[in-house]
């Protein structure tokens, strides 16, 4: 959240007491900050702050121009600005990706951008890397999963990304669910093994999916009034389906013969690819 106001509270240590603006309500796991010497890059409009090392500030040009986009786009298409009014984007030398409320922590590898020697595919996972995560925040922050058994927050997050087929990869076949009961006390290692890959490539494919088949424009108003009805508070994917139906059965989409529930559910709660 932006300063609200700085003091030295009259002390003789050097001590500066800095207050910010009240944050908007969110969930416990969306609460992050970072102490750090970096240098700050501001977007045009400055409501984007991307932080990194000094030497790094001439490749992120790149990315400035894409958070600047993805804003824009998510604004419009969502109907909905952001719920914070600045957005900060640290460049973290350790690989790691972090979103939470305001605040991404990204690591360094994802974010720059040499024109001198990086290839088109660092260009294109730069991009693809930063609006999945500018959409966390319009989407991923706004509603949050009603419990921790399900891994439901992956559906809406991707859905902005054009991914291509690289679920083939899996050799095996071997693909999980999208949604996936752990409410068993397994633990947090194996908890982690459930965020692979596949899954990453799995869920933008099946939402996509069902744009096209209800159209864009349903697709679209039932994401609008999901984030309205829920935001600030928590979801299910049936929720989403609700949301999505409401909007569906009021348009002039043919669609007598299925609902959205009962069609989603054979896609995000079965593992594997489907055998035509």
């Amino acid at each position: 959240m932006p300063i609200r106001e700085q003091s030295d509270d009259s002390n003789r240590d050097g001590i500066i007491w800095t207050h910010f603006d009240k944050t908007p309500i969110m969930s416990p796991y969306l609460v992050a900050f970072v102490v750090t010497d970096y240098v700050r890059v501001p977007t045009e409009d400055e409501t984007i702050n991307i932080w990194c090392r000094s030497i790094l500030v001439p490749h992120i040009k790149f990315v400035q121009e894409i958070v600047q986009k993805s804003k824009k786009l998510l604004t419009e298409y969502t109907n909905s600005t952001s719920k914070v009014p600045k957005i900060d984007i640290v460049a973290h030398s350790f690989p790691i990706i972090s979103t939470n409320w305001g605040l991404t922590i990204i690591g360094e590898i994802f974010l720059t951008y040499n024109e001198s020697f990086d290839t088109i595919f660092d260009k294109l996972h730069v991009a693809q890397t930063t609006v999945h995560e500018m959409a966390n925040l319009w989407l991923g922050n706004v509603v949050t999963p009603l419990w921790w058994i399900f891994k439901e927050w992956r559906i809406m997050e991707y859905f902005v990304i054009d991914i291509q087929q690289t679920m083939l990869q899996d050799i095996n076949m071997n693909l999980s669910p999208i949604t996936l009961k752990i409410n068993n006390p397994i633990g947090p290692e194996k908890i982690l093994l459930n965020f692979i890959a596949s899954i990453h490539n799995k869920a933008p494919a099946i939402v996509r999916m069902l744009q096209h088949i209800i159209t864009d424009e349903v697709f679209r108003n039932g994401l609008i009034k999901y984030l309205h009805t829920h935001q600030f508070s928590s979801a299910t994917s049936d929720d989403l389906w609700n949301a999505l139906q409401a909007v569906l059965d009021k348009s002039d989409v043919p669609h007598n013969a299925y609902r959205l529930k009962e069609v989603m559910d054979t896609w995000i709660k079965q593992s594997d690819l489907i055998s035509l």
